[in-house]
């Protein structure tokens, strides 16, 4: 992908940290440094200043014990720590046990060691204390290289008593060289214990789906090793621990604190501890991240519109207030207003929508932002809005299958596709905002669906009006103004609002809001500009009719391009041939050829191509660097590029 940023880097004993790419702090991701203080390393002790925010120190105390020190400062989240490991148990090597297919890196971990020292927060020190353990790995040669997109793993540290320790590790790649192995080291005291692949069962269960990478990762773990005794289960303290990097091909990883509880030598235990586990990143190009944004979309409104809700949910979400005792079957309300409109949800649509929400909420929150029940909002939004267009326009073809209006008729369509325009705040909770974020999200909502219908309403019209002044002179600027205004007010309106929405929901200030819906505004009229190329090329995999705008005789963008470029004959020859009531194939060809001629198509992906070019321009620099805006990035670009 044109977002890969792999970067080689290396560790030795020495910690010897280098970039071989050059990178400059500006191009990392927000929450990357580069090393810039100076490594000192006797005998006796080891120091590294990673960054002016953290230093870490290795040394052997007159106890001749070992301490890790280290000292951190947040100072985006006001968080300082001061905290000094002491290593109490004998390092473990893993690589003693892994097969032969390391990659060159080496691997070795302290299961236990006493943890001591502060945490501050917003200005208020606490003392800590605890166990912890140090897990080491270096020369990673197999996370920067070719195999670090196929390579998984998962690593836990738990801690079952005060002085026993499990650590976990799975790995394995897509590769018939990387087949899955399994490996616990049980510590305790100055005992530790082996058991590899056949002794240990791990599973997984559940997920959630980071909004920032767009990769899954589970929500519970299972472990059993039958001959230690011991079965438990855990799950990560909350969700969002993702851990995002161009460090790593594959680039997130779940990382942080899990509990749970367990069974050991027959007794109840609680688990607490550290998780990591990174799965290959499942797509490799915006065509795969969008079907992967079509999946997770598909399957939250099925949730958030079902087919089977009780007369609780009913009451609760559609009926309120007005709900009556009787008279209302929870079934009947989801097959006449639900029902309909799951037909297109099933189908999958580009969910692209979905994709710019859940980008500009993780390029503008320092933290993961889950944008599930916000999906409802911009999805239901366009779903009614396609419902309505179908009946307005007489089509009969929607994502590869029967307009709604043909499955369930006229009638039962528009009650089901205007009930989704109210259905989508609802759904997303707006009202559990506060009373100034859903206000103003209310009042940006309902300007976009007034700007929308306004749009459909020129839409209807058509700009048949000013095609004769455009035959006479060649002149076609007010025919182009008059479609860009028509794809604004319908589809750029849209993809701005839900930049807005985006940036209320994350407090972004004034001038990153401006620049953010403007932004949205350009991409959306891009969009649509492409949209009306796309339909003079092959269409099956868009789900629509060849031409299916020609056919009709509406004027689209390539028409208007076309009416600048040609002469005072082919002008007229092709207006006439679009007033054509019924179009054979030899008319649809003559007005094809003539657009042909222009290069209408070409021309409108390239006004497409400057149009989002400038608006990224303007965006990008009020924007840190971070893997949802590279993943906006290169969606911009296939934006213009598509093929469907």
């Amino acid at each position: 992908m044109g977002l890969d940023k792999k970067l080689k880097c290396q560790s030795s004993d020495h910690s010897t940290i280098f970039n071989e790419r050059g990178l400059t702090e500006e191009s990392l991701m927000r929450h990357e440094r580069l090393v810039k203080g100076i490594c000192f390393c006797d005998e006796r002790q080891l120091c590294v200043s990673l960054s002016d925010d953290c230093k870490l120190m290795v040394q052997m105390t007159n106890e001749n014990e070992c301490l890790y020190s280290i000292k951190y400062h947040n100072k985006e989240n006001s968080i300082n720590m001061d905290l000094r490991f002491i290593v109490n148990s004998a390092h473990v090597s893993r690589d003693t046990y892994f097969r032969e297919y390391s990659f060159g890196y080496a691997n070795y971990c302290f299961p236990t060691m006493m943890v001591s020292g502060t945490v501050t927060v917003d200005g208020e020190e606490m003392q800590v204390e605890g166990v912890g353990s140090h897990d080491r790995l270096f020369s990673s040669d197999a996370l920067s290289g070719n195999h670090g997109n196929a390579f998984f793993w998962s690593h836990f540290s738990l801690r079952l008593s005060p002085t026993c320790a499990l650590s976990v590790y799975r790995r394995g790649g897509e590769s018939v060289l990387m087949e899955e192995e399994t490996i616990a080291f049980l510590s305790e005291g100055e005992q530790t214990l082996c058991f590899m692949n056949s002794d240990i069962e791990v599973a997984f269960d559940n997920s959630w789906m980071s909004f920032a990478t767009f990769i899954s990762y589970p929500s519970v773990c299972l472990v059993n090793i039958r001959a230690a005794d011991l079965s438990c289960s855990f799950n990560p303290s909350f969700n969002g621990q993702e851990f995002v990097t161009s460090f790593d091909a594959g680039f997130g990883m779940l990382m942080g604190s899990v509990k749970g509880t367990g069974m050991w030598r027959g007794e109840h235990i609680a688990v607490k501890g550290f998780g990591e586990y990174k799965c290959p990143i499942p797509y490799n190009n915006v065509e795969g991240l969008l079907r992967t944004v079509s999946k997770v979309t598909k399957k939250t409104l099925c949730e958030l519109y079902p087919l089977d809700a009780d007369a609780a949910w009913i009451t609760a979400n559609v009926t309120g207030q007005y709900t009556l005792p009787r008279g209302t079957p929870p079934e009947k309300v989801c097959e006449t207003l639900f029902k309909p409109v799951r037909c297109l949800i099933e189908r999958n649509g580009k969910a692209w929508r979905s994709l710019v929400l859940a980008l500009c909420c993780n390029m503008l929150s320092s933290q993961h932002f889950d944008c599930t029940r916000y999906i409802a909002m911009t999805e239901l939004l366009h779903l009614g809005s396609l419902v309505i267009d179908d009946i307005q326009d007489n089509s009969t073809v929607r994502r590869r299958g029967p307009c709604v209006h043909v499955e369930v008729g006229v009638p039962a369509a528009i009650n089901a596709g205007t009930a989704c325009y109210f259905m989508g705040p609802q759904l997303a909770r707006i009202h559990e905002l506060n009373a100034e974020k859903s206000s103003r999200i209310y009042q940006l909502y309902f300007d976009v669906l007034r700007t929308g219908h306004a749009g459909q309403g020129l839409d209807l019209h058509g700009v048949d009006y000013l095609m004769p002044e455009a035959v006479r002179t060649g002149n076609s600027i007010p025919l182009k103004e008059a479609l860009q205004a028509i794809h604004m007010y319908k589809t750029g309106a849209a993809a701005g609002g839900v930049c807005r929405i985006a940036c209320t929901l994350c407090d972004a200030n004034d001038e990153v809001t401006l620049a953010l819906e403007r932004f949205g505004t350009r991409l959306g009229l891009a969009f649509q500009i492409v949209d009306d190329a796309l339909d003079l090329c092959n269409s099956a995999a868009k789900g629509k009719d060849f031409a299916e705008d020609i056919k009709s005789g509406k004027i689209t963008y390539p028409v208007a391009i076309a009416m600048g470029h040609l002469g005072s004959e082919q002008r007229e020859r092709l207006w006439i041939l679009l007033h054509t009531e019924v179009k054979d194939d030899n008319t649809l060809k003559c007005i094809i050829d003539l657009l042909s001629h222009t290069n209408a198509v070409a021309k409108c992906f390239e006004e497409s191509r400057l149009l989002v070019k400038d608006a990224w321009d303007s965006v990008s620099p009020h924007l840190s660097e971070s893997f949802p805006k590279a993943l906006m990035r290169v969606f911009c670009d296939y934006l213009t590029e598509r093929t469907y």
